[in-house]
């Protein structure tokens, strides 16, 4: 499985943080692949283009404490609690 941090850009301005779990893939009768992925939502927001030192350092805080729960989300799975 391979855990990552995951941004998308919204609407209002914003990205959005999120932890991608890849699950792996299979290939259909088809022949098309299907991915097996889901995502956890952190509800933390990025400025896109910082204006201000409040919003830099704040775009830092919430990037700092993103990348801590996914350490904490990859510990987990290394340690066999993780679903």
């Amino acid at each position: 499985m391979k855990i990552s941090l995951s941004q998308r850009k919204l609407k209002d301005g914003r990205i959005s943080l999120s932890i991608e779990f890849y699950r792996g893939s299979e290939i259909t009768e088809d022949g098309k692949r299907k991915h097996f992925r889901s995502f956890e939502n952190l509800d933390t927001y990025l400025f896109i283009d910082p204006k201000s030192a409040k919003e830099k350092k704040e775009n830092k805080e919430a990037l700092e404490f993103a990348e801590n729960v996914v350490a904490i989300r990859k510990a987990e799975y290394a340690q066999g609690r993780f679903e």
